[in-house]
């Protein structure tokens, strides 16, 4: 029998079916090797360490929990000097694996019960009876980066081509564009 094909950049997947009936914990560290191609994946200058604590449980009605906290050591560009940009981040993350779907039916009445977007967890397929615990784990350091570091102090400058002080403003340059006169040059 051919292994499952895993989705989990990290190699942190488990077997649903070795999930004892209360749980069982981990706490795992990334590789420097691993640290490398998190880096270059998440285009970072350098992501220094990246831990996992979490516990995969089992659920009612055939569903298992992760749940669990990251921390990470990351280091981004600058999006003003391109300066490095150190950052320590810590996130929680909680996740459901359900086989076949969702897993949560309403009482009897065989629809779906109503859940509040915001304070539902997040849902996964349990596929070939995989926990991909490491791709949750990359998932949720990517969406904690900070989209735009800055260096402390680091400011935008407006191109001089761009100031309004003594120059043509970029709407005067499209307005003589339209007339068909040529832009003054920068």
């Amino acid at each position: 029998m051919a292994a499952a094909e895993t989705t989990d950049p990290l190699g942190w997947t488990h077997d649903a079916a070795d999930v004892p009936g209360e749980g069982v914990a981990f706490e795992k560290s990334a590789a420097p090797a691993t640290l490398r191609r998190i880096a270059e994946g998440l285009d970072l200058k350098s992501c220094d360490r990246l831990e996992a604590r979490y516990r995969i449980r089992p659920i009612a009605g055939g569903g298992y929990r992760l749940a669990g906290g990251l921390k990470a050591d990351v280091v981004q560009s600058c999006v003003i000097t391109l300066e490095p940009v150190p950052a320590r981040i810590e996130e929680p993350f909680e996740v459901e694996y359900w086989p076949g779907g969702d897993g949560r039916e309403a009482d009897g009445g065989g629809g779906k019960e109503e859940i509040p977007a915001l304070s539902a967890a997040e849902i996964e397929p349990l596929l070939d009876g995989r926990i991909d615990a490491g791709r949750i784990v990359f998932e949720q350091l990517a969406a904690s980066l900070d989209p735009y570091p800055r260096t402390a102090g680091a400011e935008f400058e407006e191109p001089a081509a761009l100031r309004q002080g003594g120059k043509e403003s970029p709407f005067a340059v499209l307005a003589k564009l339209k007339a068909g006169k040529a832009p003054p040059d920068t």
